[in-house]
C-alpha cells in the first residue's frame, strides 16, 4: 500500500525549517527586507538583494497567516519586505517600474524588462491586503497587475527603454513566462480582492487561450518558451527550440490551479499533458533528473549552462520504484491515499497505466484509491478552524478502511527499501492469521539518519525477533563521526538500534482498533493542538502493550535511502543510479 501522508508530513517538516531558517539568518533588520543569498548555516555570503526574493518572501509570510492563522511575526517580516520594496525598489522615473536588484541599503544595480519583479510585488501586497485589511496594499497590486498587463500586450511603450529582447523589425514573438506568471497571479488577485472578480476571471482566462494556442506543441510533445506572433514555430533558431521543463512543470501546476476553480476537467487534462511533456521531453535517461533547457529538435545546447540542472525543479518521489518492486515481490493491488483534489491528476500520472499491467501470478494489478480529508473524521469531533492538515499516518491508513479487504503493506511514498524487503514482508504476510498479528521491516538507524539536519525516527526494542516497544525519536542526529544523539531527549543512540521507517505489515482486523485508537487520540488533549498527528508506531505501540497486537520484525538485506533533506539528493540519485547501472533496474522504468 502507498500512502502520501509521509510525503505530506515531511513537506510540513520541510515548510516549518525553513521558515525558522529564513526568519532567524535572512531577514535585514537594519535596512529592511530580506538578504538573497545565504549557505545552509544561514551565512549571507552576498549582501545583493534580489527585488523577486522581496516580493516572494512578503507573500511567503503573508501565505503563512492565511493558512495557519495570524502571527504578528509574520506579518512584520511581510511589511518590512513590503516597505522596503515601496521604498527602494520602485523606479519612479520609469514608470513605476521595479529594479531587479539592488544593495543592502537599497541603491539600485540593476533594471530588467521582464516583468516579474512587478508581478511578484502584486503576490505581496494582495496577500498581506487579505490579512490585515490595508486598503492601500491591494491599491498598489491593482495599479502594478495593470501595469504588467499593458505591457505585456504592448499597449503601452516600455517607460524603462529597455525595450524587447530582439529588435522587433527582425524578428518578434511571444515568451510563455508573460501569461504563465500572470495566470498565478490573476489566480492570487481572485482570492485576495474579491470586489474585482471578474476582471480577474477574464484576465486569466485569457492567459489560458496564450498558453495553450501559442506555446502548447502536441506535434512536437513539448511547450516552447518562445514562438512567433501567432504561435509560428521558430525552430530555424536555437531560442525557438528552447523548452524549458521546469516552467512547463510549474506551468502545468497554475493551469491545474485555473481547472479546478473553474471546473473544467478537459483543462486538467491538457495540464497533465503539459506536465507529461516536460518529464518525457527533459528527463537526463542517463543521470537521472530534470535538464535546465533542452533543444526540442535534439540539438546540441547553445549555451553551457543550458544542460545543466537547478534543484527548483525535482519534486522526485520513488514510488515508482516502490510500485514496481512490490509488484514483483508478489503484491497485485495498489491503493493510493491521497487528497481528494489529486485523484484525476495520480488516474492520468500513474493509476491508469497500471491498471493495465499484470502482476507476478498473471493477475490484473487491481488499483484503489482512498481520501484523506476531515471528512472521514467522526461527528463527535469538532475539528478546530486553524487546523489545516489531516491528523497523520493513523488516520490516512483508516481512511482506506473500505478498500483494503487483505493483507496490505503500509509504506512511506517517498522512500526506498528495496526488493528484498517486498519479498520479505510479503512472505510473512502470508502466513500471518487473521487477528492478533502484524509485521514490519526494521532498519539499522545508521543507516537511516542524515548529516544534514535531524530526522524523526521509530527507535525499536526487539526481543527474540519480535517487536517490544516503539518510541518516537523527534530529533535525531547524525554525526561526521558516526555518533548519534536524540537531541530532544539529550541522549545518545546506538548505531545498530532497529528502527522502523514507516514499513508496515498488517492484516484487516487492524482497522476497527486503528478506529478505535483515532477516537481516543480526538477525545485527548492531543486533539485540541492544531499540529497533532495520529502516528501508526505510536498506536502499535500501544496494541502491543495492552497485548491486543504481536509484531514480527524482520530485516531486509537492501539498503533503505529517502530525501529529508534538499542535500540528500545527491546521494540518493547516485545510489538509483548504482542500482541501475547494477540492473535491479530497467533503464526506462515504469512499473
Amino acid at each position: 500500500m502507498q500512502t502520501m501522508q509521509a510525503y505530506h508530513s515531511w513537506v510540513q517538516e520541510e515548510l516549518k525549517r525553513s521558515v525558522e531558517f529564513w526568519s532567524q539568518h535572512g531577514i535585514d533588520h537594519e535596512n529592511g527586507g530580506v538578504y538573497t543569498c545565504l549557505d545552509k548555516t544561514g551565512k549571507i555570503y552576498s549582501t545583493d538583494k534580489s527585488v523577486w526574493m522581496q516580493g516572494r518572501c512578503a507573500w511567503t509570510y503573508a501565505y503563512l497567516c492565511t493558512n495557519y492563522g495570524k502571527r504578528e511575526e509574520w506579518l512584520e517580516i511581510s511589511r518590512g519586505c513590503l516597505d522596503f520594496m515601496e521604498a527602494h525598489c520602485i523606479n519612479r522615473d520609469a514608470g513605476n517600474r521595479m529594479y531587479f536588484t539592488v544593495t543592502a541599503d537599497g541603491h539600485p544595480l540593476r533594471q530588467r524588462r521582464y516583468c516579474f519583479s512587478e508581478g511578484f510585488y502584486v503576490l505581496a501586497n494582495a496577500e498581506y491586503y487579505h490579512n490585515t485589511g490595508e486598503h492601500i496594499r491591494i491599491e498598489r497590486a491593482r495599479a502594478a497587475y495593470e501595469l504588467i498587463y499593458q505591457l505585456n500586450h504592448h499597449l503601452i511603450e516600455d517607460p524603462t527603454g529597455l525595450g524587447p529582447k530582439t529588435i522587433p523589425q527582425t524578428r518578434t514573438g511571444r515568451a510563455l513566462a508573460d501569461p504563465m506568471i500572470y495566470l498565478n497571479v490573476s489566480a492570487v488577485m481572485r482570492r485576495c480582492d474579491p470586489e474585482k472578480r471578474a476582471l480577474y476571471d477574464a484576465r486569466a482566462q485569457q492567459c489560458v487561450e496564450e498558453i495553450l494556442r501559442y506555446h502548447v506543441k502536441p506535434e512536437l510533445k513539448c511547450t516552447l518558451e518562445t514562438v512567433g506572433p501567432e504561435g509560428e514555430l521558430q525552430t530555424d533558431t536555437t531560442a525557438g527550440r528552447v523548452v524549458n521543463p521546469g516552467h512547463d512543470i510549474e506551468c502545468s501546476w497554475f493551469l491545474m490551479e485555473q481547472a479546478q476553480i473553474t471546473q473544467d476537467d478537459t483543462l486538467f487534462a491538457q495540464a497533465v499533458q503539459i506536465f507529461d511533456y516536460a518529464i518525457h521531453a527533459g528527463w537526463d535517461k542517463e543521470y537521472g533528473g530534470l535538464l535546465y533547457f533542452i533543444d526540442c529538435l535534439g540539438f546540441p545546447p547553445e549555451a553551457y549552462e543550458h544542460d545543466m540542472k537547478l534543484w527548483w525543479p525535482h519534486n522526485e518521489i520513488l514510488m515508482e520504484y516502490s510500485i514496481y518492486d512490490a509488484l514483483r515481490a508478489g503484491f497485485n493491488k495498489v491503493v493510493f491515499i491521497i487528497k481528494p483534489e489529486m485523484e484525476e491528476m495520480m488516474h492520468r500520472i500513474c493509476g491508469d497505466y497500471l491498471a493495465q499491467k499484470t502482476a507476478l501470478d498473471g493477475s490484473p494489478v487491481e488499483v484503489a484509491y482512498a481520501f484523506q480529508d476531515f471528512s472521514s473524521v467522526p461527528d463527535f469531533y469538532k475539528i478546530p478552524a486553524e487546523r489545516t492538515k489531516p491528523f497523520g499516518t493513523v488516520h490516512a491508513l483508516l481512511c482506506a478502511a473500505d478498500v483494503v479487504h487483505e493483507p496490505c503493506c503500509v509504506i512511506n511514498a517517498d522512500d526506498y527499501y528495496g526488493i528484498d524487503a517486498y519479498r520479505t514482508i510479503y512472505q510473512e504476510l502470508v502466513k500471518l492469521p487473521e487477528t492478533g498479528k502484524a509485521t514490519m521491516v526494521g532498519y539499522l538507524l545508521k543507516n537511516t539518519a542524515s548529516l544534514h539536519g535531524t530526522v524523526s525516527r521509530g527507535i525499536c526494542t526487539t526481543r527474540d525477533g519480535y517487536l517490544e516497544s516503539v518510541r518516537e525519536a523527534l530529533k535525531v542526529q547524525l554525526y561526521p563521526d558516526g555518533t548519534l544523539r536524540d537531541l530532544a531527549e539529550d541522549r545518545d543512540l546506538a548505531p545498530d538500534t532497529v528502527v522502523s521507517m514507516n514499513f508496515w505489515g498488517f492484516m484487516p482486523s487492524i482497522f476497527p482498533a486503528l478506529r478505535s485508537y483515532f477516537e481516543e487520540f480526538l477525545r485527548s488533549e492531543a486533539g485540541d493542538n492544531i499540529k497533532a498527528e495520529c502516528l501508526l508506531p505510536v498506536m502499535v505501540d500501544q496494541q502491543m502493550r495492552k497485548g491486543a497486537l504481536e509484531v514480527s520484525v524482520l530485516h531486509s538485506t537492501d539498503k533503505w535511502f529517502g530525501m529529508t533533506y534538499h542535500d540528500d539528493r545527491e546521494i540518493v540519485a547516485k545510489e538509483l543510479r548504482r542500482l541501475h547501472a547494477e540492473g535491479a533496474y530497467p533503464e526506462d522504468l515504469r512499473v
